[in-house]
């Protein structure tokens, strides 16, 4: 599995990623130190939602070859303009198309019961029709965009699954939203976390593992 990988947890601490990027401060008077303490020094290594969700991504991805497809794994992905931003994808399908996946913790709670949550992420609007929010409170849409913007793609596949149902949802690339969204990344990170990463280097506070060191020195 990729997160258990050492390099992989290094090559994104010391880049903004998609998953984080919900996290980044908008506003100039919040403390960046707070995000950028726990971006650099994370003591959240996972959960019972989060062990479910890695567990269960095997599941979609044998039920997308099911219907047709193939599933193409990645590592991290750093966007080759912007060295500073990365994505780790669930997947590639057929060489095209992002696949994220999403997996709703509750085993009691219902697809409709998660898609109709206060502030989620997914409306259902009726017929099989669904929305994804580009405001929504875990990030999804956002995470969706910068994935399919380093990876070069233009559209995404969202699976919502849960044992007893699924849907997908077809996601396109939001250039005009996205460059937004890359412009405030990019001011924070050369305006905070650039100089934090600097200082701490310079304290010896940040101490990568010899595998991702050697791919400098090769």
């Amino acid at each position: 599995m990729q997160s258990a990988s050492q390099s992989w947890h290094d090559a994104r601490k010391l880049r903004l990623t998609a998953s984080t990027a919900k996290r980044v401060p908008k506003r100039n008077t919040t403390d960046p130190q707070k995000f950028l303490n726990e971006h650099l020094y994370p003591t959240f290594t996972g959960n019972t939602a989060t062990l479910h969700g890695k567990e269960n991504e095997i599941n979609v991805i044998t039920l997308m070859k099911s219907r047709g497809h193939t599933v193409e794994k990645r590592g991290l992905v750093v966007h080759p303009d912007h060295p500073w931003l990365g994505a780790s994808p669930d997947g590639i399908l057929d060489s095209a198309q992002l696949l994220e996946i999403k997996c709703p913790f509750k085993s009691s709670m219902s697809l409709a019961e998660f898609l109709g949550r206060p502030n989620g992420d997914i409306k259902s609007l009726g017929d099989g029709q669904y929305l994804i929010c580009p405001k929504g409170k875990d990030g999804y849409y956002l995470q969706t965009q910068l994935t399919m913007m380093c990876l070069g793609l233009q559209s995404c596949k969202l699976v919502i699954w849960t044992p007893s149902e699924d849907i997908e949802l077809e996601i396109p690339f939001d250039k005009h939203y996205t460059d937004a969204q890359v412009q405030h990344l990019q001011n924070f990170f050369f305006v905070h976390m650039l100089p934090r990463l600097a200082d701490d280097f310079a304290d010896k506070k940040i101490h990568l593992c010899p595998t991702y060191l050697q791919m400098f020195n090769a």
